[in-house]
């Protein structure tokens, strides 16, 4: 039995508590955390509220993005990378030279009718070429009617990642036959006060000490707009999971690694399924 700061930790291979709540609505249990990870490259804002970035924002931009790159790939840990425009993305390459399972997502607006969101997924994965990230999965801040859910499974899309946060656990939920939604449980950065990166870690730990799942989702112009003290929290943070991960206490994935982490690998079908 390992300890992570006031939480006893129970290192793999140990028998689970009794009373150990399982995190998996399939009732697939695994002795470990999971972490999933989603960057919002771009501002999920309703189209009314964008405002067009300057030259400046949009360099800071790419800049906070470049180094965000870096530091999961430094501590192997793999995010699904959203965009409205993931062809255009100017790191889209980097995503598939990096030795970290990186993924990109395509971020829809749940106003938009489901033709434009199919004619947008054609074009993203006519351009989304071999040598890039996959394109398993899209990012939404709303809920996916079931006409679009048939057109995404059609496509491939087997997961969405839900940007509003819920402070809770991340359960996958089955929208339809072969498509999960995993809602997000926190999103970065956190508000700002002098206790935010203990927060987080805090949330991290108690993830391990109950196998649990957490979906982060990092907004990458919140965080350029916030300023380098946020990010060098994120950057402490992220070394510390790592660490974790290397440990075999918690393991970090996608979205779209997380839905196929529920599938059984022997059968070739999906789980039972419920109504979201």
């Amino acid at each position: 039995m390992g300890e992570v700061g006031a939480f006893p930790i129970q290192e793999r291979g140990d028998e689970p508590a009794a009373n150990t709540a399982m995190s998996f609505e399939t009732s697939d249990y695994s002795n470990f955390a999971r972490l999933v990870l989603t960057v919002l490259a771009d501002d999920d804002a309703p189209p009314a509220e964008r405002e067009v970035l300057s030259a400046q924002a949009a360099s800071t931009l790419l800049a906070v993005q470049r180094a965000l790159l870096k530091l999961l790939n430094e501590n192997n840990l793999a995010a699904g990378w959203a965009s409205r425009t993931p062809w255009d993305w100017p790191l889209v390459e980097a995503l598939g030279e990096a030795d970290c399972p990186h993924e990109l997502a395509l971020l829809l607006d749940p106003v938009d009718e489901a033709d434009q969101w199919s004619r947008s997924l054609l074009r993203a994965r006519s351009k989304v070429i071999a040598n890039r990230a996959p394109l398993r999965s899209i990012a939404s801040t709303g809920r996916v009617r079931s006409s679009l859910a048939r057109r995404l499974v059609q496509h491939d899309i087997t997961a969405i990642a839900g940007l509003k946060e819920t402070g809770r656990f991340a359960s996958p939920k089955a929208v339809q036959w072969g498509l999960w939604e995993v809602a997000a449980t926190r999103r970065l950065p956190l508000t700002r006060s002098w206790f935010c990166e203990w927060r987080l870690r805090w949330l991290v730990k108690q993830a391990i000490r109950d196998f649990g799942t957490l979906h982060l989702v990092i907004d990458a112009p919140a965080l350029a707009e916030a300023g380098t003290r946020e990010l060098r929290q994120l950057e402490r943070v992220a070394k510390m999971v790592g660490r974790w991960q290397r440990r075999g206490l918690l393991t970090c994935t996608t979205v779209a690694g997380l839905v196929t982490g529920l599938l059984p690998a022997d059968s070739g079908v999906h789980p039972t399924l419920r109504a979201a």
